[in-house]
């Protein structure tokens, strides 16, 4: 009997074992990898709009877009023309192959990065085929050499679960609401994205995400020690007989960053369970940012081969509101950014070297995305708007760093100067696609300007789909544009697209501009064609063409 016993006693435990191992969670793979690989075909026509300068010793070569012209544009054979009847079109092609990899040292230690392959590469550019002393130009070469560099590490950094939260350090992606502020670009049809190097902190507070952060956000000049005394490697920061540890020559000159977020944000499986019951979703958050630097590096002004430090006391604060609010089939989502901060000395930044007052920010920029369905959520309309602060000074302010001094009709530059001692354009972040023409290629990005985009979209089934964005485009100042009107333009984009649950993405896109007054050119005496740029016809109008396919995994 009593062996019947320590008979069923074994028999137990072994079940019992069997059962544990049961519950236990499934072994972590040690390397999990995700990412994407895509490709584009893309082409563009007119993109310069027609008002493209020849550059001179006085000009930099740019009319009213960012947009450049074909080499063959200045050819012999179309000297005389005017920009209308030269060559416009850009067609091109290019590729990334994106890699998301994750470490599982074990289930509360990861860490994480993001590589590029390829990144964003035109196809047909640095295959490696050069040409040899017997072929002249690289057309008729056959000899293949390797060619490095293409592997672009962008993000690499640490998450640590703890019994109170999960900390975060490294180089990592930052994102928040919309993206007007912080934006990751983790979607497939980004070309940018947001990095952060730092520290952060996230844990949950009353059903919320509280998420403290410290961020280096720019770092002057770095070299290696083992050089020669405080002048380092000599003025070479790359100097391949030195073996010092790299570091920061001066760390007066960073600047740096503190961040707070809350924000209440549901699953997307929790929230198609909660419109399917019939309730209504909102899902909110707010994000601030101080940033302060002391010091900058700039260009000494008695000797332009020496840089020297110059006392900024600058120091801005961020605060960006986000909401998203879903109920049946619809749905509104909005972000509202302000920006308010000083440079405390503005030396070095004018034209006039002796100037140095103290220049101020006051920005602000808001965008709304809605939604709503049809047709058994087939059929989708809604209204895209936003807007983004700017001032009186002439050009729309992207690339400040354009001209220093700005005059009537300039495209862009500096946004202060002379009695302007103001910043106040505020810049949307490239990776919060408007449209595929004006703001996306010929200004860059959104600034001092405000568009309306009415769009309706149709699936036919849950993976194919037709879509038409018309996008009406403003600025806030005439006295901003080249053309000294308010009114930008008028784009047409449609789209075809398949988006499949396996990860095969697949579009097609078509954009047509209609350019207005606020693109004409500021001086048509520098091209001798004044009715090109006052009225308007076929040669003014831009195009672009894009058929994009890709793959996630």
């Amino acid at each position: 009997m009593r062996r019947i016993f320590i008979l069923l006693g074994l028999l137990n435990t072994l079940a019992f074992a069997e059962d544990w191992k049961q519950e236990t969670a499934p072994k972590l793979n040690f390397l999990e990898l995700n990412g994407y690989f895509r490709s584009r075909m893309n082409l563009l026509s007119r993109c310069d709009l027609g008002t493209f300068v020849p550059p001179t010793a006085t000009t930099l070569g740019q009319g009213t877009s960012g947009c450049p012209v074909p080499t063959s544009y200045s050819s012999p054979e179309n000297a005389g023309k005017n920009s209308a009847d030269r060559p416009s079109t850009l067609f091109w092609s290019d590729l990334r192959l994106r890699l998301d990899p994750t470490i599982n040292v074990n289930e509360d230690i990861r860490i994480k990065g993001q590589v590029d392959i390829l990144d964003n590469i035109v196809l047909g550019s640095a295959t490696g085929l050069y040409s040899s002393p017997s072929y002249p130009y690289s057309f008729l070469s056959a000899t293949q050499y390797e060619q490095p560099g293409y592997l672009r590490v962008k993000r690499a950094w640490s998450e640590i679960d703890t019994a109170i939260g999960e900390v975060r350090f490294g180089r990592m992606p930052i994102n928040f609401g919309l993206g007007l502020l912080y934006n990751s670009g983790n979607q497939i049809t980004n070309d940018f994205g947001d990095n952060v190097d730092g520290l952060m902190f996230a844990t949950q507070v009353w059903g919320h995400y509280l998420i403290p952060g410290f961020f280096m956000s720019s770092m002057g000049p770095n070299q290696r020690g083992g050089g020669m005394g405080s002048l380092g490697d000599g003025g070479t920061a790359y100097e391949s007989n030195e073996w010092g540890q790299r570091y920061d020559i001066d760390p007066s000159d960073n600047s740096y960053s503190f961040v707070l977020s809350f924000a209440k944000k549901d699953k997307e499986a929790d929230i198609k369970a909660l419109l399917a019951d019939g309730r209504w979703v909102l899902n909110y958050g707010a994000m601030g940012t101080y940033r302060f630097q002391v010091n900058d590096r700039i260009v000494d002004p008695t000797d332009k081969l020496k840089f020297v430090l110059q006392n900024r006391n600058s120091n801005a604060g961020f605060l960006s509101l986000w909401a998203d609010y879903r109920w049946d089939k619809l749905q509104v989502e909005g972000e509202a950014v302000g920006i308010v901060g000083q440079i405390g000395n503005s030396k070095g930044l004018w034209d006039d070297p002796n100037q140095s007052v103290s220049l101020s920010m006051l920005q602000a920029g808001l965008a709304v995305k809605s939604r709503y369905g049809f047709m058994s959520d087939k059929l989708g309309v809604g209204l895209d708007a936003g807007w983004a602060s700017g001032d009186r000074a002439y050009g729309m302010g992207v690339r400040p760093g354009l001209k220093k001094t700005t005059k009537k009709g300039d495209a862009d530059g500096q946004q202060f100067g002379g009695s302007d001692t103001t910043i106040n354009n505020f810049r949307f972040n490239p990776a919060y696609q408007i449209d595929m023409i004006l703001f996306r290629e010929i200004m860059g990005t959104v600034t001092d300007a405000f568009y309306l985009k009415p769009h309706i979209a149709y699936d036919f089934t849950k993976a194919f789909g037709v879509r038409l964005d018309i996008i009406s485009s403003f600025t806030n100042f005439a006295e901003s544009t080249p053309g000294q009107s308010q009114i930008l333009g008028l784009e047409f984009d449609g789209s075809l697209y398949y988006q499949s649950e396996q990860g095969i993405f697949a579009r097609m896109q078509y954009g047509l501009l209609v350019p207005f007054a606020g693109l004409n050119h500021g001086d048509d005496q520098v091209t001798g064609n004044v009715a090109l740029f006052n009225d308007f016809g076929t040669s003014r109008l831009a195009s672009a063409f894009q058929i994009f396919g890709g793959i996630s995994f």
